[in-house]
């Protein structure tokens, strides 16, 4: 788990989301940012992360969106695909610190 004095920075360079336009895509890309951080401090840091470093991809997965779905909702979609991906047999290509 994360100590409560532990800062974390966590970072997304790039969102690829198709059916947005570019500004709901950065109103989403900051909206998963949040949730993504809020997950990590609540459930703790994936075991296959705490030693530091970055990714240089991580699917999202594939996933359907219904008509008018607010951002928080989607974000949360998203993270919940990208926090569980940390955990598959298959991780993502990551860079060491």
């Amino acid at each position: 788990m994360i100590k409560q004095d532990q800062d974390i920075e966590l970072a997304i360079d790039k969102i690829v989301l198709h059916g947005f336009s570019p500004k709901q895509s950065k109103g989403l890309k900051e909206a998963v940012e949040f949730e993504l951080s809020r997950m990590i401090k609540e459930r703790g840091l994936p075991s296959e992360i705490r030693s530091g470093g970055s990714f240089e991809q991580l699917p999202g997965g594939n996933f359907n969106a219904q008509a008018g779905s607010s951002l928080k909702t989607l974000a949360s979609a998203i993270s919940n695909h990208v926090y569980n991906g940390f955990s598959e047999p298959k991780s993502p290509k990551r860079n060491k610190l």
